[in-house]
């Protein structure tokens, strides 16, 4: 991964998302740099090239955190996922639990984070948020690099 500007490699903000008709990751119809994991399509779709269901979305680049410590990681929604944060690995096969989360621990600075997605009905939606000061909080721009 490089930066839009040909920047060094995790300098610029946002992430980089991949969408892909169908739930194999293989037919690609949109690359874009994302400045958040927290969507609400509803019964839509991420664009127009992108069915309303049935779609995945694969996110590449790195979480940047200002402090060494143990960071919690939370999945609002009951879907398919793959996430590789750092060294931890997660994949979820099951979507009859409820939401669940991770702790992570990460080094200041930027980690390399790889998130996939599988959508299979028309409702669209999910947070991957972060815990900080006690509180979950969505991901932003300032999080997130590429």
């Amino acid at each position: 991964i490089s930066g839009g500007d040909n920047s060094p490699e995790g300098t610029q903000q946002g992430i980089r998302g991949e969408y892909h008709a169908g739930l194999a990751l293989d037919d690609l119809r949109l690359t874009r740099i994302d400045t958040t994991l927290t969507f609400d399509w509803g019964s839509g779709s991420p664009h127009i090239e992108i069915p309303a269901d049935n779609f995945s979305i694969k996110w590449v680049g790195f979480i940047h955190v200002g402090a060494a410590d143990r960071y919690r990681f939370a999945m609002n929604r009951k879907l398919l996922y793959n996430l590789q944060i750092g060294g931890f690995s997660f994949q979820r096969t099951d979507t009859s639990l409820g939401a669940d989360s991770h702790y992570v621990d990460l080094s200041e600075g930027n980690t390399p984070l790889r998130l996939e997605v599988f959508f299979a009905d028309q409702n669209a939606s999910f947070n991957f948020r972060i815990e900080e000061n006690g509180g979950l909080r969505d991901l932003t721009v300032n999080d997130l690099r590429y």
